[in-house]
């Protein structure tokens, strides 16, 4: 089974009338309960933000499944709970929840995740411009102009995520902030003069708003 599909391919093989060898691809079901979600074993950030892109990968390909095979999209996928390693969940509910093993909800359980994804690692604000400075950059020898600047601000909200600034860039000042550093780290030279040109001219509205500043 491949991750993200619901069906494998089984090679078949047999001989045709003259005797010549022929092969036959099959497909056979998949059940959902060989779909594998990931496991929670420890806490540390990079490992949570980690997890949080394997879970969705993993409720997309259930959620494809199900498209397919008609079952019950909550029966078919394993709960957050059940894919935590029941000690280190036992600890947290005993030690920082405050919140019996048995009563914490799949609800409680997300939101705490959450919480230590988008917080700042160790509670301290990074060099943010340095970090972004050192990691963002746009890779000039794709030929597919659209592919390219979506795939930069796909590595700007990567960047974020790792280094959970995801508050820190969710406020108005840090959204222009976010602009600020998307515009900067633009390469052709060329292509950033013209959009600070226009930002200077013509319209300001991509300085405060990175959804316009993709559309320029």
């Amino acid at each position: 089974m491949r991750s993200g599909h619901t069906t494998e391919e089984v090679s078949r093989q047999g001989r045709s009338e003259d005797g010549s060898e022929r092969r036959a691809m099959a497909s056979v079901p998949v059940t959902s309960s060989a779909i594998l979600p990931p496991w929670i074993k420890d806490i540390w950030h990079a490992s949570l933000v980690q997890w949080k892109k394997e879970r969705r990968e993993y409720e997309d390909v259930i959620d494809a499944h199900c498209a397919i095979s008609g079952e019950d999209i909550i029966k078919a996928s394993m709960s957050v709970k059940s894919t935590f390693d029941h000690t280190l969940l036992k600890t947290l509910c005993k030690l920082d929840w405050e919140v019996p093993l048995e009563s914490v909800t799949e609800e409680r359980i997300i939101t705490e995740i959450d919480k230590i994804v988008n917080n700042v690692k160790n509670g301290s604000i990074v060099n943010i411009d340095a970090l972004f400075d050192d990691e963002l950059r746009i890779v000039l020898h794709e030929s597919d102009v659209q592919a390219r600047v979506v795939n930069y601000f796909k590595l700007c909200e990567d960047i974020i995520s790792r280094n959970g600034l995801q508050n820190t860039f969710a406020t108005s000042t840090g959204i222009a902030h976010k602009c600020t550093i998307l515009r900067k780290n633009l390469q052709p030279t060329g292509l950033r003069d013209k959009v600070e040109t226009h930002q200077k001219l013509i319209d300001k509205s991509s300085t405060k708003n990175d959804v316009a500043l993709y559309k320029l």
